[in-house]
């Protein structure tokens, strides 16, 4: 499974639509962590965003604060969204 953390300077970003950064993890099987990185983007607003992340093969999402069309976006693209997160990424 993949997970991307909206990711700003170590800290959970506030919002999704603004995220410059993610921080990805790959789990395996057992909910262990196999593998992290931090991804530019490379892609602005909840379309865009929703798109690289589907392109990437995430299929949850991790950050602050999402809007109504941005949780429909990734929805529809079939990644779970979990809004309303805070603190640091990498405790």
């Amino acid at each position: 499974m993949k997970i991307a953390v909206a990711y700003n300077d170590g800290l959970i970003n506030e919002h999704f639509g603004h995220c410059e950064q993610f921080k990805m993890y790959e789990i395996n099987e057992t909910s262990e962590i196999v593998s992290e990185e931090i991804v530019a983007a490379n892609a602005s607003g909840h379309d865009g965003i929703t798109a690289f992340l589907k392109e990437q093969g995430v299929e949850v999402v991790i950050c602050g604060g999402m809007g109504a069309g941005a949780e429909k976006a990734l929805l529809e693209a079939g990644i779970i969204p979990f809004a309303g997160a805070s603190g640091e990424v990498d405790k």
